[in-house]
């Protein structure tokens, strides 16, 4: 994309995003190296920077769908846990940290989402009295994070992330 490209791309975007009240920091590209704004061109999920250059993004995660055979009971589950608020057909929307990290390892099969919470053992208590099943208690990585591993009620692999404030607590 040529320069004047970019800067006719970043107007639209930025002015999109504008009446929308929806600019989007990432923490990723701090504010004090170079303001950026998130966007879509063309189908493209860009940077846009205020000098007009645009960055190519990785493709975004943009729905997350929790399964099992009794959605009643996990839309129960979910809500009472961790506050979520589901609407009759289950939808919900949840604030999520940015960027989202994430692992591919060389380990058994299996997909585990982590949800941030204030006290893994309080969090992993309260799973267990709504239904859901402890896989491992609250352990520490030093250097790293604290964990919890748990199951819902439908045996979906879940995990706990200990937060102070919005950052991961690291032991």
């Amino acid at each position: 994309m040529s320069g004047l490209a970019a800067r006719a791309a970043y107007r639209r975007i930025r002015l999109s995003l504008i009446r929308q009240r929806k600019e989007v920091h990432s923490p990723a590209y701090p504010r004090n190296l170079e303001q950026r704004t998130l966007g879509y061109y063309r189908g493209r999920a860009l940077l846009v920077t205020r000098r007009g250059q645009s960055v190519k993004m990785a493709k975004p995660i943009v729905f997350i769908d929790i399964a099992g055979p009794d959605d009643k009971v996990l839309g129960e589950f979910y809500s009472s846990v961790f506050e979520w608020e589901l609407d009759k057909a289950g939808k919900f929307a949840i604030p999520i940290a940015m960027p989202i990290n994430g692992a591919i390892r060389k380990d058994a099969k299996e997909k585990r989402i982590y949800v941030g919470v204030a006290d893994v053992a309080a969090s992993l208590s309260l799973i267990q009295q709504s239904g859901g099943t402890i896989d491992a208690p609250r352990f520490e990585v030093p250097g790293v994070v604290v964990l919890g591993l748990f199951r819902d009620p439908a045996g979906n692999p879940m995990g706990l992330v200990e937060m102070e404030g919005d950052r991961p607590r690291i032991p």
